[in-house]
């Protein structure tokens, strides 16, 4: 058996036409690959990030532990850069709001970080008992000073008119306004906000980057 032993090493320049250079980038010590576009591709499944225990969001904007991904030493989010979250939590009977997620970018890892999308839920709460799901997903689509991402939002709770929502599924859809991308050191985390008197249990947050 033979083995492949790789340093860890900056992003190289950008190799030859019909070259690729494989390497394990400084930051996170992931498997890079280098085209000769010079776009990178963080393999074996990208930037993850997960809860290791319960995230409770108790009426105010609350920055989900698990959910930011932050961007390796090194590297840069470029054009088709994919950020996708999923959430499984419950509710108590209490909380009435719309709820409002936030997809937040910046170095802090916290709400401090500049809100990039902003999702407001299509129906409010009602006051009662309820277990549901959130998919966010979101795409890069260009780079620089004024980068641009959109995304949308998807939630489904198992009451069909009460709950989590008036509505057993709600679609929400934003674009950003331009922001910088270029930052070393950049996170990408969700917050939100379920309103006065609402309590949120996150039983599982899922995070991923791809296209880094």
């Amino acid at each position: 058996m033979s083995d492949i032993v790789l340093d860890t090493q900056a992003i190289p320049s950008t190799p030859a036409a019909g070259k690729g250079i494989l390497f394990l980038e400084s930051g996170g010590k992931r498997a890079t690959l280098r085209d000769d576009s010079g776009k990178t591709y963080t393999m074996l499944g990208g930037v993850l990030n997960q809860n290791t225990a319960d995230v409770v969001a108790n009426a105010a904007d609350t920055y989900l532990t698990g959910s930011g991904l932050t961007v390796p030493t090194g590297l840069t989010l470029q054009v088709g850069t994919v950020m996708k979250w999923r959430f499984v939590m419950t509710k108590t009977g209490a909380g009435v709001a719309s709820p409002v997620w936030t997809v937040r970018i910046g170095t802090a890892g916290t709400t401090a970080d500049a809100a990039i999308l902003t999702f407001t839920q299509v129906a409010a709460q009602t006051a009662a008992v309820d277990t549901g799901i959130v998919d966010i997903v979101a795409v890069l689509r260009n780079v620089g000073a004024a980068g641009i991402l959109a995304g949308g939002l998807s939630m489904l709770h198992v009451l069909a008119a009460t709950g989590f929502s008036t509505l057993t599924e709600n679609v929400m859809q934003a674009t950003s306004a331009g922001f910088v991308t270029t930052t070393a050191g950049l996170i990408a985390g969700v917050s939100v906000n379920p309103g006065a008197a609402g309590v949120w249990t996150h039983q599982v947050i899922q995070s991923e980057m791809l296209n880094i």
